[in-house]
């Protein structure tokens, strides 16, 4: 039986075919950005797989006791993020904690913290501009500029916010495509590329950020077609790493609603789908819902990892390919035995 992954015979039917069906589905007309945040290369066309990025401190997150002052059960967040870590090494999916805060004592209390328990990507957000900028030049203090994200420069972002991102040297940012102020025609694909592209970019430049992510942000259901319709135009545009955080409307999906199957479908379908229009990055929710996404996505990036391997691209060692698809190959050949 064919082994699928010695893939000698299938790149000489890809020589024939030649270009006339490409294998992979991402196609734009400017070559895409790849960046290394830390240890991850995030950005391209498939080759490397979608960082995931799980929230912990959010309101509802019962390790936090008190969200003002930033008390909270330590044992309790690194057992889950060991897990979460256990979970997408199994796969070969990257990840990353977003780090939402209240307050700037809370930031101060969770940032140091994670800075000693883990080795992961840091995105620091925040529910207020204090607790955001306390973040930003905390994160210079700590000396982990390198692994840290500013989540984000947005519309009407403060200079004081935006000059912490600059003394704090953090490289990596987030672009929020939206405007506040004018939410029908912020919908449109060709006016998030607009604010992306006039107003955010130059801003990042300004600050000698030299990483930057776009988020096309979803609002609501509605919404959700539009927003990934916007990763595609200005993934084509810019050739920038894009995702978004389908985490604002998936709320409501948990086991005591729709039951475990149904929370895991819904949470897997919305990430592949996301995945599947050119998502680089995908905030999925609270972190511990990793084991909804993981192993579904892990499989259509080793796929896609496939895919971008016999077009000639490079594909690390710890991608899903070979975490995930290759473990998938073994256990099909003892069936067909």
């Amino acid at each position: 039986m064919l082994n699928l992954l010695d893939h000698s015979i299938v790149r000489c039917i890809v020589v024939i075919i030649g270009t006339k069906y490409p294998l992979k589905p991402f196609r734009y007309t400017v070559d895409q950005k790849t960046f290394r945040i830390y240890n991850v290369e995030v950005g391209g066309l498939g080759n490397n797989p979608t960082l995931l990025i799980g929230s912990l401190f959010y309101h509802g997150d019962k390790k936090v006791l008190d969200h003002d002052k930033g008390v909270f059960d330590k044992n309790a967040v690194k057992m889950e993020i060991e897990e979460v870590d256990r979970l997408c090494g199994e796969y070969g999916m990257p990840y990353a904690i977003d780090v939402v805060a209240t307050t700037a004592k809370a930031m101060e209390n969770y940032l140091t913290f994670l800075s000693d328990t883990t080795n992961c990507i840091l995105f620091i957000d925040g529910v207020s501009n204090e607790a955001r900028i306390r973040g930003y030049i905390l994160a210079g203090e700590l000396g982990i500029q390198e692994k840290a994200v500013a989540n984000g420069i947005y519309l009407g972002a403060s200079s004081e916010e935006l000059e912490a991102i600059r003394e704090s040297r953090i490289q990596a940012v987030v672009l929020l495509a939206y405007d506040p102020h004018d939410t029908r025609k912020v919908l449109l694909p060709e006016r998030k590329l607009e604010i992306v592209k006039n107003e955010l970019l130059p801003t990042a430049e300004r600050l000698g950020v030299s990483k930057v992510l776009v988020d096309t942000i979803v609002l609501d259901y509605g919404d959700m077609v539009t927003a990934a319709t916007s990763m595609k135009v200005i993934k084509d545009a810019l050739g920038l790493p894009v995702g978004l955080g389908p985490a604002n409307i998936l709320g409501c999906v948990t086991g005591k609603n729709f039951g475990k199957e149904g929370a895991t479908s819904i949470h897997t379908g919305i990430a592949i789908y996301l995945r599947m229009m050119g998502a680089d990055f995908i905030m999925y929710g609270p972190l511990k819902r990793a084991k909804y996404v993981v192993p579904g996505l892990a499989t259509i990036d080793g796929i896609l990892g496939y895919a971008a391997k016999l077009e000639g691209d490079k594909v690390p060692l710890e991608h899903p390919l070979n975490k995930t698809i290759r473990r998938l190959q073994r256990l099909f050949l003892q069936f067909q035995r």
